[in-house]
Order: structure tokens, then sequence, then C-alpha cells
């Protein structure tokens, strides 16, 4: 990056939860502009690689603009934009062939749900062809995490040249690319409920690859009241939501509906308005270099 100052967004997963991101940046971005800042380099995992992505697609417009539209997005997403309606027959023989996996029967699935919606609204959605222009304007620099299928590590696919070395002790591999959905997808593949998603590009990384988040949901170093849709009724009985908060917090993953993107978005202005409050010793955002590697 240029000598001057560079103010990194950092965006971890967390599936539907992606709304509260949101929420929050509509408060923290106008409060960075307003002292001359945007984020010169935006990572995300995972649902914060859709977020990172649409972040930089973006960098060129006014951060309130921005922002706005991004709640848009996520208040007017709706579950068969992202996922196949379980009670589609191909969902319905999907599903029957995970559980006959689970259940030990000579049968398989490389998922329990089908994103295949999904392709078609993170094309709609970001403008790939912006987030190219900004980053070659030098505007801003974006990268996604995802975990590569053949070695298990990390592997951050990024605009930025030159690319950083390889990290050998916290196993992460970094490589040039032009950001694509698929990239994007690929970060978001939550193992079991997703597919594992094939990139072509770059040819030197072909192969296949799933949610940065199984191994690095936050990515610091490189830089059911709501609503009774039938599906999300059925998959909250799938993974018993109603069992305890760990089992809640599986189905909120899954939980594409604008009520509960509302409210995400509700509380990421809140939380994010009571930390600009605050006093804090070192200003609001975290400067310095990262700790090392333990």
């Amino acid at each position: 990056m240029p000598e001057r100052e560079t103010v990194a967004l950092v965006l971890a997963g967390g599936g539907a939860r992606g709304a509260y991101e949101v929420g929050a940046l509509s408060v923290l971005l106008p409060a960075l502009e307003r002292r001359g800042q945007r984020p010169r380099l935006v990572v995300g995992t995972s649902a914060g690689a859709l977020n990172a992505a649409f972040a930089a697609a973006t960098a060129d417009q006014p951060a309130a603009e921005a922002v706005a539209e991004g709640e848009r997005i996520w208040r007017d997403l709706h579950y068969g934009e992202v996922l196949r309606g379980l009670g589609s027959l191909s969902e319905l023989g999907r599903g029957l062939a995970y559980l006959g996996g689970v259940l030990g029967l000579p049968v398989s699935a490389t998922s329990l749900l089908d994103p295949a919606p999904l392709a078609a609204t993170v094309r709609r959605l970001i403008p790939f062809d912006r987030l190219a222009a900004n980053a070659g304007a030098d505007l801003v620099q974006a990268a996604v995490v995802t975990t590569a299928a053949a070695t298990s590590r990390s592997v951050v696919f990024h605009t930025q040249r030159p690319a950083p070395p390889r990290d050998t002790k916290r196993g992460i591999d970094y490589v040039h690319a032009q950001l694509a959905s698929e990239h994007v997808r690929a970060s978001a593949a939550v193992p079991a409920l997703f597919p594992a998603v094939r990139l072509e590009h770059p040819a030197r990384a072909r192969g296949w690859y799933f949610d940065g988040g199984t191994r690095l949901n936050t990515p610091l170093k490189p830089a059911l009241a709501l609503l009774r849709a039938p599906d999300t009724a059925v998959l909250g009985r799938l993974v018993n939501g109603g069992r305890d908060a760990v089992h809640g917090e599986l189905l909120s993953y899954l939980f594409f509906a604008p009520e509960f993107a509302a409210e995400l978005l509700r509380l990421g202005r809140r939380d994010a308005e009571r930390w600009l409050d605050q006093t804090h010793d070192d200003g609001p955002w975290r400067i310095g270099s990262l700790p090392p590697a333990a």
C-alpha cells in the first residue's frame, strides 16, 4: 500500500448475522469519513466476505450512501435468494441422502443445503467490475479468506500487489486474484451445510475451497420468534434451535429473513453508537501492530 495511513476493515463470518456488521458500519463508516478517512483495505471471511466485497465495490461512493444500500440489501434479502427451498424435490433428495449418510447407509450428499440461488444473488448485489476499478485506482484493496480443501490451509484471495509472504506459522497462503462471485461464495461455503466451491482462477490456485471461518473466522492477521417461514421453521427443528444457545446460534447463520436482518441492523447501529460515545485511551479505532503468533 502507499505510504499514507491505511485504515483496515476486518469483517468476521456469521451467515445471516452479517446484517449486524452492516448495522454497525452504518454508524462507523460515516464517523470515519468525517475524520477524512475511509478503509483502504477490507478483509472478510464467510458472510464478512460478502460485506467486504460490497464495501470495496462501493468505496467510490459517500459512506452514507454505500451503507444505506448495504442495509437495504440485507433488509430485503430472503431465504430463497440464498438457498433452495427445503420442500423442493432436489432439496428433499439431498436431505434424505445426507440423513442416510449420517445413519451409515451407502448413500452420501456433499451438503445438507443447496445454495444454488446464491451465485446469481451475489452477482446481482455486488458490482465486481466496480470492485476491480476501485482496486485498480487504489481507492481500496480487498481480500476474502477461504480454506483449501486439499491442504486445510487458509488461502486469502486478494487484489493487492505484491502478495504478502506465506505465513508458515499460522498456515496462511496469499493469492493475488481478480475477485469474483465464486471467491466470495467459496469463503461462505460452511462445511456440511453448503457444498465446497471449485475455483478455476487464478490457475495456480485451482481447486476446491470452503468457508474461511473454519480456520480464520476473524481475519485480523490478513488485515426463532421473528418469522415463521416454512423453511426456517424446518431448519429450526433440524438443528434443534430451541434447545439451547448453541443450537440457536447455529440456526441464526441460516435465518435469512427481513425481520431478523432488520433487528440485527438495529443492534449493530446501537452497539456502534455506544462504542463511539465511550472514551478510549487510544481513540475509537485500534491501531498499531498485531501481537506475535503464539
